[in-house]
């Protein structure tokens, strides 16, 4: 006999971490990328998804979910429903194209200039950088 199935409501209230933006941190698994997944129905799916479908129902065909977390929240990680909206692919780059990352993936913030990697410009964890930088130097 299959263990009782934990409602979706409780697996979220014990996976997540309440923000300052009002964005629900994933404390769960999470792919590569640094995005939320959580198995329910038997597979592995994206939390997003699930939060989105949990208070919305299912995603329209032909849309994905996209985060809309204000002040620079955690995006990926991010598993608010109210943060979540389904929109079409290009709706999706577009909106991340307007938007500059002020959040690492580890939920630092990024330093703003002054980095540089083979030439190019690039924005890092102000915190994690140097704890990076040190360790790979031989320092503890």
């Amino acid at each position: 006999m299959a263990p009782p199935k934990v409602p979706l409501d409780v697996r979220f209230e014990k996976w997540t971490r309440k923000t300052e933006t009002g964005c629900w941190e994933w404390l769960g698994k999470r792919d590569r990328k640094g995005y939320a997944h959580i198995k329910h129905d038997g597979r592995d799916r994206k939390a997003a998804t699930v939060a989105y479908e949990w208070k919305n129902g299912p995603v329209p065909k032909g849309l994905e979910i996209s985060h809309t977390c204000p002040h620079g929240g955690l995006f990926a990680r991010c598993v608010n429903p109210d943060h979540l909206v389904a929109e079409t692919h290009g709706e999706n780059l577009r909106r991340r194209r307007r938007y500059v990352r002020k959040m690492a993936k580890c939920g630092h913030p990024l330093a703003d200039t002054g980095l540089f990697d083979r030439g190019r410009p690039v924005r890092r964890c102000i915190v994690c950088r140097p704890l990076y930088v040190s360790y790979s130097n031989g320092h503890e």
